[in-house]
């Protein structure tokens, strides 16, 4: 049975309705947000936000507060290994872009140590560990195939699957539709892109950030001139799905060609072949775990 097939009883309907109801209205929440990431969000949003003002929302949290002083003194960051200790010194060492992306690694700690979650802790963690993935490889194809800021091609890996989180955390409180994967799967299939859009959105994130989100897995979009941050996503998506399939094998041209023969159309825009495939495999295995540690993924 497909996943179009898999039949939507009365209580995923409901379900379905409470989200498009709030796509409609755009009041889509994701349930559980911590305020203090909210508030470090909403004031980046401006573009001329102030940086005590972000200072102060960092510090309103201090499990937060603490994250970006770690960040800030980890090696990847600090190469000179001189340590700060005052947190206005650490955000600007990070730079914003950097301090988004130490919220939502907040974020998922939290959400995941929320008992009302218990029933979705292993989806969320699971979901974590793709959006940390999916990011270190955007990375790599933003330093390597793409004259993109690095940093967001990170942001924009961590915020793809916010949608799926979203809908993750509601059916937390939907037991009987958790007994049904399949539904569950085709109702994250179909409803995380918009579901997620909206929120980036609501956070005040950047058109290049939402429409990343919302258009990588669009088969039909049309590419444009130069590569840009939906289309390394989009190939980011598919590498971490190759780098899935071959966890028991070593990457070779022959056993990568099938990922490159599934979407052509992407790999020529983004100019990877077999031997550049896996050039950005050995390149992305440490950018892996270099961000899995900067994380705490």
């Amino acid at each position: 049975m497909s996943l179009q097939d898999a039949p939507l009883d009365q209580e995923a309907l409901d379900f379905i309705k409470e989200l498009a109801n709030e796509l409609n209205t755009g009041s889509v929440q994701l349930p559980s947000y911590p305020e203090a990431a909210m508030r470090v969000q909403r004031a980046l949003a401006s573009e001329d936000v102030e940086l005590e003002t972000v200072v102060r929302a960092i510090s309103a949290e201090p499990l937060l507060a603490v994250r970006i002083m770690q960040m800030a003194n980890s090696a990847r960051i600090n190469s000179m290994g001189r340590p700060i200790t005052d947190l206005r010194k650490a955000v600007g060492r990070l730079g914003y872009n950097m301090v988004r992306i130490a919220a939502m690694s907040f974020v998922m700690q939290q959400l995941q140590l929320t008992p009302a979650h218990a029933p979705v802790q292993g989806q969320l963690a699971q979901l974590w560990r793709l959006s940390v993935n999916v990011a270190a490889l955007a990375r790599t194809l933003a330093v390597h195939k793409a004259p993109l800021n690095p940093d967001i091609a990170v942001l924009v890996g961590l915020l793809h699957a916010v949608g799926k989180l979203c809908i993750h955390v509601r059916l937390a409180a939907h037991p009987q539709l958790l007994a049904r994967p399949e539904v569950c799967q085709r109702i994250l299939t179909d409803w995380h892109s918009d579901i997620g859009a909206a929120l980036l959105s609501d956070w005040g994130m950047a058109d290049e950030v939402i429409d990343a989100a919302r258009f990588h897995t669009d088969s039909d979009r049309q590419f444009g001139d130069s590569i840009d941050f939906t289309d390394v996503l989009a190939a980011a998506v598919h590498i971490e799905c190759l780098r899935e399939q071959l966890a028991t094998e070593i990457p070779t041209a022959e056993n990568s060609l099938p990922m490159l023969q599934k979407v052509p159309e992407l790999w020529q825009h983004v100019q990877v072949d077999g031997d550049g495939l896996l050039a950005l495999l050995a390149h992305a295995d440490e950018e892996i775990r270099e961000l899995q540690s900067l994380l705490g993924a």
